[in-house]
């Protein structure tokens, strides 16, 4: 019964990212004062997960919200729409093709600290310019 208590602490440990050596630390100096750390730890790591998951689903609901939006579109006209001031990454690329976009995005978020989802984002695009007499993306 021993090994498997002792066992199930390690596998405890490992999902919280413990390595070998603090989980033989922790181990070797059991107590109540240490068990209440461990599970605070377990508890912060917990509470940054769910905020992630938040920042996670509020993300899939706007891109819902963006979507069902399309849907009043339409597509065969051409307008102008203001947009409030936003920030915004520019990445200068000649685009020649529709699959180049979506290398182009890869490209975007490694130079960022978070990341794009491509699946039903809204929030991004490309900037039309007219060159040497032909419009071209960028």
């Amino acid at each position: 019964m021993n090994d498997i208590y002792i066992l199930n602490i390690i596998r405890d440990c490992l999902k919280l990212g413990y390595d070998t050596w603090q989980i033989k630390e922790y181990l070797d100096n059991r107590s109540v004062n240490n068990t209440i750390a461990f599970l605070k730890e377990e508890e912060r790591l917990i509470q940054k997960q769910i905020q992630e998951l938040n920042t996670t689903l509020h993300s899939i609901q706007t891109r819902i919200e963006s979507l069902d939006h399309t849907k009043n579109i339409e597509f065969d006209t051409c307008k102008v729409q203001l947009y409030p001031k936003r920030y915004c990454r520019y990445l200068k690329e000649k685009i020649d093709q529709d699959e180049k976009i979506d290398f182009l995005l890869t490209k975007l978020t490694e130079s960022m600290e978070e990341d794009i989802s491509v699946l039903g984002n809204m929030d991004s695009g490309s900037i039309v310019e007219f060159k040497n007499n032909e419009y071209v993306y960028c």
